[in-house]
């Protein structure tokens, strides 16, 4: 579910800028979906990825600190 709700955000590459009132309401979001990846040791974003969790985390905090968040 916290996937799915960051779909706007997801693909967005860094140096995008985005919307302040977007960045706002995905940061918590954000912090819960990452915060349950440790939690339950998921660290790719889909199963046979080679996509790292931990690299698409950090992306998006770049993204939301573009906009003071």
């Amino acid at each position: 579910m916290y996937r799915a709700a960051l779909d706007p955000v997801w693909q967005m590459k860094e140096g995008t800028t985005i919307d302040a009132a977007l960045a706002e309401q995905m940061i918590p979001l954000a912090d819960r979906f990452f915060e349950l990846c440790r939690r339950h040791g998921v660290t790719r974003t889909k199963e046979i990825s080679p996509h790292r969790i931990e690299l698409v985390e950090q992306r998006l905090k770049k993204l939301f600190a573009s906009t003071g968040g």
